[in-house]
């Protein structure tokens, strides 16, 4: 079933005033849905693999929850509120809008990277639950909380510059990641030096020792 098959018609490169909800209905395509909608888009629970012909525009949030999209390819360039994309299989990030004007969810996919995320969220940013190994290509600026807990990360390369909430990120095979965040937040001018001290202070983690320097500390 198509989107002009439903009881919205065929809107193709039309402004449609108000909320779109084609929700569980089985949806295979949305051809023919309108080129700006001014309210939200809800195409959750239905069979898309892909969003050719989705909307270019959107002014409220776009919620293509629990699909069987593997890449955000043809996603809206513009969204204005939320833009949710969990539950999905989705390999990579890439056609993901430049900046969202509210929350970015991505989490239960099958991201092992972040690259063709949002460049910046003016709300949340969650990619939990995926299969991450690194951060870079997270979003620049995220004024909201960070979520990336339950992946494979070991460390912190290519965390977000600008968290203006708080970050959680446990479940990951280093269990101080968030430790981490806190010390580099609060002391921005530590040298690795310092912050490698620090962090064995705070936890105890010989890992946070140069090998040629162990004998010393643990002497």
């Amino acid at each position: 079933m198509k989107f002009k098959d439903t009881e919205y018609g065929d809107l193709s490169g039309q402004v449609y005033e108000g909320n779109i909800d084609v929700s569980k209905m089985k949806l295979t395509s949305l051809e023919g849905a309108p080129k700006v909608v001014e309210g939200d888009f809800d195409c959750r629970k239905n069979n898309l693999v892909t969003l050719e012909g989705a909307p270019k525009e959107i002014q409220g949030g776009f919620y293509c929850i629990n699909n069987n999209l593997s890449s955000l390819k043809d996603a809206p360039k513009v969204v204005e509120g939320d833009f949710d994309c969990r539950k999905n299989n989705l390999v990579t990030l890439e056609g993901a809008p430049k900046e969202v004007q509210g929350n970015f969810i991505c989490f239960l996919n099958k991201l092992t990277s972040l690259e063709g995320a949002p460049k910046i969220v003016q709300g949340d940013f969650d990619c939990s639950n995926n299969y991450l190994t690194t951060l870079e290509g997270a979003p620049k600026e995220v004024h909201g909380d960070f979520y990336c807990t339950d992946n494979k990360l070991t460390n912190l390369k290519g965390v977000s510059e600008v968290i203006q909430g708080d970050f959680y990120c446990n479940d990951n095979p280093n269990p101080n990641l968030d430790k981490e965040w806190k010390l580099r937040k609060e002391n921005p001018n530590m040298t690795d030096d310092e912050f490698k001290l620090k962090m064995y202070e705070l936890t105890n983690d010989v890992k946070y020792i140069p090998k040629e320097a162990q004998d010393i500390f643990l002497f």
